[in-house]
């Protein structure tokens, strides 16, 4: 369905059948956590990120997680791989910004709901959205509560397309009445690992500029679920609110601790103690080396000695470089020493660019103390 406003923008977007353009930022502070892409960005520096994105009309593939991405991204490496493909990497969880504090990491905790609560208010000006998903009538009710209260966000349609399987939700007449709808953002609700890769698989059909699995935006705006006291959400304990609000997210999140526990036993803490031991000085950082190997289809990244964030600029435009001949991209790690949280987070941006685009990625000749260094840091699923 879409509402009257969204009709008056079916002129200008009936035609769109792919995504704005996109690119990888290998700009980004983004750091492995757990496994997984996190970007170390407040709370207003997203706001400005997916602003701009709107305005220059250029795609942003929103990507907010929690523990329930981590566990999920443990057994399904096709959700981890969509995670991977994101332009925008927040901190929806906030074990994963105590286990960055852990690790040393500049991680802030930027939730989803906030973000979403922020762009209503009208931090980036006035925007339109379009819900796809939430429980029967949720979506329809969220669009005419945002409309009725005439704020700076308004919904430009919604659809509620029932509990079927991705394909079922993934076909042209979903896709033209969504595009047809010309929202700025659309927020997908349909559960978490399949609004994950619902975006992931179908990004190239979708004309709005940002593309997230919103999760429980939906219902806050409906007003189905009420939002957490700001006073547990600072504290980490709006899960507490969460519970009371839909008891059956218990188990879920009963998982989700068993998992952080044994997280914490066996990444986090041999982790720092990995770092602590063999940190490089200034000095080793001098040693490291970068070659390149440009062939017809394969460009060959091939590192060597300690690569940490304080050495990192040759890299990232070595990585450039490597997206911009649109090549298949091998990375050759026999020779790396050391490697640190945000070298990883560099990769995996070049993970998933490579995997965006349908082009081959792999890491060839990586040494037992590198398998190590990935295996501390949860990343191990990069090596295939």
């Amino acid at each position: 369905m879409q509402d009257n406003q969204g009709k008056q923008k079916t002129e200008a977007t009936a035609e769109a059948d792919v995504a704005p353009p996109f690119s990888p930022d290998f700009g980004r502070a983004v750091y492995c956590v757990l496994g997984l892409p996190v970007d170390a960005i407040t709370p207003n520096q997203a706001v400005d990120r997916v602003a701009a994105s709107i305005r220059e009309r250029r795609r942003c593939f929103l990507s907010t997680p929690n523990m329930t991405f981590v566990t999920t991204s443990r057994v399904d490496l096709e959700f981890w791989d969509s995670i991977m493909r994101s332009d925008l990497s927040i901190a929806d969880g906030m074990p994963l910004v105590w286990m960055s504090r852990v690790l040393g990491l500049p991680i802030q905790r930027v939730t989803g709901s906030n973000l979403f609560a922020s762009l209503m208010e009208g931090a980036a000006g006035r925007l339109t959205v379009y819900f796809f998903g939430g429980s029967e009538g949720t979506a329809r009710a969220a669009c005419e509560r945002m409309n009725r209260l005439g704020g700076s966000m308004r919904c430009s349609g919604y659809d509620f397309p029932g509990y079927g399987s991705l394909e079922e939700m993934s076909n042209s007449r979903i896709f033209q009445q969504i595009n047809n709808a010309g929202a700025d953002i659309l927020t997908v609700s349909i559960g978490t690992k399949k609004g994950q890769l619902w975006v992931s698989r179908n990004e190239r059909n979708l004309a709005s500029p940002i593309v997230w699995y919103g999760g429980a935006a939906v219902n806050f705006v409906a007003g189905t679920v009420k939002r957490a006291p700001a006073v547990l959400s600072r504290c980490g304990f709006e899960w507490l609110w969460r519970i009371k609000e839909e008891p059956s997210l218990w188990s879920r999140y009963f998982a989700d601790l068993k998992v952080l526990v044994r997280l914490f036993t066996f990444h986090i803490i041999p982790c720092v103690a990995y770092r602590i031991i063999h940190r490089p000085t200034d000095v080793d950082l001098k040693t490291a080396r970068l070659e390149v190997f440009k062939g017809d289809v394969l460009y060959t990244l091939r590192f060597s000695g300690p690569w940490t964030e304080r050495n990192l600029d040759p890299a990232r435009e070595a990585f450039r470089r490597a997206a911009e001949d649109a090549a298949d991209l091998v990375l050759d790690l026999e020779g790396l020493t050391y490697a640190d949280a945000a070298f990883l987070g560099l990769i995996m941006i070049a993970c998933g660019y490579q995997s965006r685009t349908r082009r081959g990625f792999s890491i060839c000749s990586a040494s037992k103390n590198v398998r190590t260094i990935l295996r501390l840091h949860g990343c191990e699923f990069l090596v295939r």
